[in-house]
């Protein structure tokens, strides 16, 4: 980069601090960046910053950042992981589409993984609970706010033969290596024996 860019990389940073602050506000016709990808955004033009001005680079890993939801196990995203994993797992991207989901998680809800791929999440959620998924999920994309990652609740599934079954899930980011934010959902399966007595796999 010329050595005359320092300023113009200053202003970037700015400019893009202050479209995230109006896209959160709802004042821009986009949304707002998720927080680990603004905090790499900002971690990039400050070594292209600093170093025009003759610092030495501080690498991504060194880098100080806010506490995450995710934790550090969890960071990067591994779709061979996903697949090997005996834990039912799914994951999506953030227009809510079913890019991954091993074969415990297709069982547990009556189904094949190939089948899942491709689907919105809202083919797996009730009917009922469809449009209180969107806005939560929505929220999330428009404010950057984590509320709903890392916490597990417990809601109904929809199986494939239309019934409901019950499931406990806990939702994760994960970044892919092209940047894409990835939510991952390790759930666990409730079943009931002829007792009634809840049993969970």
């Amino acid at each position: 980069m010329p050595a005359d860019a320092q300023e113009a990389v200053l202003t970037l940073d700015r400019m893009l601090d202050a479209a995230n602050e109006a896209a959160s506000q709802g004042r821009l016709l986009t949304r707002p960046a998720l927080p680990q990808i603004r905090a790499a955004t900002r971690w990039l033009l400050g070594q292209i910053s600093g170093q025009l001005a003759g610092q030495d680079p501080t690498a991504w890993t060194a880098a100080p950042r806010e506490p995450s939801a995710t934790p550090p196990e969890l960071a990067s995203w591994d779709p061979g992981r996903l697949q090997a994993s005996s834990a039912p797992t799914i994951a999506a991207d953030d227009g809510n589409r079913i890019i991954a989901a091993n074969a415990a998680a297709a069982e547990l809800l009556g189904r094949q993984p190939g089948d899942l791929i491709g689907q919105r999440i809202t083919a797996i959620i009730p009917e009922h609970l469809r449009e209180r998924h969107i806005a939560a999920f929505m929220s999330l994309l428009l404010t950057g706010e984590p509320h709903i990652l890392g916490c597990p609740v417990t809601v109904p599934a929809l199986h494939h033969d239309g019934r409901l079954v019950k499931i406990s899930l806990c939702v994760q980011t994960q970044e892919a290596t092209d940047g894409r934010s990835v939510f991952v959902a390790r759930i666990t399966g409730h079943e009931r024996h002829e007792s009634g007595v809840p049993r969970a796999r």
